[in-house]
């Protein structure tokens, strides 16, 4: 496996990641839309398939009680022929140490079996010592 990459224009908001591999070569063109804002589209080199990830910092967004909270965010991977994964992580208070709430959802996309559509979702805690 190899991988390669680099900026992509003057402003450095923009990275070009290209990685072979003998089963699958990818090209992920990452554009940070601002500040807080990633999405990263990536295709598949060999069949043309593209994913999408997407990703929003909420970190410095002001609790309900007022504390900052250090590593909140919100995630999605989203395949169109598969399904969409969001992944919600609350954030530390303070960021110096605790727990905070990890929340994720998998919806599938696409032909399903004869029943209704099924999400799963998981939400747990992590604890950061």
């Amino acid at each position: 496996r190899c991988v390669l990459s680099g900026d992509v224009g003057t402003t450095g908001r923009t990275r070009a990641v290209l990685r072979l591999d003998v089963d699958d070569s990818t090209l992920t063109l990452v554009r940070a839309l601002d500040g807080n804002k990633i999405i990263a589209p990536t295709i598949s080199l060999q069949s043309g398939k593209i994913v999408y990830d997407y990703h929003l910092d909420l970190e410095g967004v002001e609790s309900s009680t007022s504390h900052q909270k250090v590593g909140s965010s919100l995630r999605a991977h989203v395949d169109p022929s598969k399904g969409v994964i969001l992944k919600w992580t609350d954030g530390i208070p303070g960021g110096s140490g605790g727990s905070c709430w990890v929340t994720e959802c998998r919806v599938p996309l696409g032909i399903t079996a004869t029943g209704p559509l099924a999400a799963n979702v998981r939400v747990g805690r992590r604890w950061v010592m």
